[in-house]
C-alpha cells in the first residue's frame, strides 16, 4: 500500500525540518545564548535608568513642595502684616477721632 502524495510530502517537509532543526541546533542555541545575555544585560540598564528616574522626579517632588510651602509661609506672613497695618490705621483713626472730640482743635 502506498502512501497518498499529501502525506509523503508531509513526510518529507517534516523529516527535512527536523534535519534542519539538528544541523543548525548548535548554531541557534549560541545566537540564542548571546541574544539572552544581550537581553538581560538591556534589561539591567533598563531598570537601573528607571530606578534613577523614579530618584530624581521624588527629589524634583520634594524640591517643588519645600518650595511651594515656603511661598504660601510667606503669602501667609504678607497677609498678616498687612492685617496689622489695617488694625493700627483703624486704632489711629479711632484715637484722632476721640481726641477731636475731646479738643476740636487737634486735626
Amino acid at each position: 500500500m502506498m502512501l497518498p502524495m499529501i502525506e509523503l510530502r508531509r513526510a518529507r517537509t517534516h523529516l527535512l525540518v527536523q534535519e534542519s532543526v539538528m544541523k543548525v541546533s548548535a548554531q541557534e542555541l549560541a545566537i540564542r545564548l548571546k541574544r539572552k545575555t544581550l537581553q538581560a544585560a538591556d534589561s539591567l540598564k533598563a531598570m537601573a535608568e528607571y530606578q534613577a528616574f523614579g530618584v530624581s522626579t521624588r527629589q524634583k517632588t520634594e524640591r517643588l513642595k519645600t518650595e511651594r510651602l515656603a511661598k504660601v509661609a510667606a503669602d501667609h506672613a504678607i497677609a498678616a502684616i498687612e492685617i496689622v497695618k489695617a488694625a493700627r490705621k483703624q486704632t489711629a483713626a479711632k484715637t484722632s477721632a476721640r481726641r477731636r472730640l475731646v479738643n476740636p482743635r487737634i486735626r
